[in-house]
């Protein structure tokens, strides 16, 4: 029982979810901020596999 309702939860958030990301007046378009975020995951990105790339000594 515990887990139909942990479904049907699922289930609504989910269209929640949806709609939300549909709705242009909460989203909007903003190519500098993904363009940000973008260089930052990839700057943290090189900087955790540095110590996977160079060899140890």
């Amino acid at each position: 029982m515990v887990g139909i309702v942990f479904i049907v939860a699922a289930t609504i958030r989910f269209v929640r979810t949806g709609l939300l990301l549909d709705d242009a007046k909460i989203h909007a378009p903003g190519i500098v901020l993904e363009l940000s975020l973008s260089v930052i995951l990839a700057i943290l990105l090189i900087a955790a596999s540095i110590p996977l790339i160079l060899p140890r000594f």
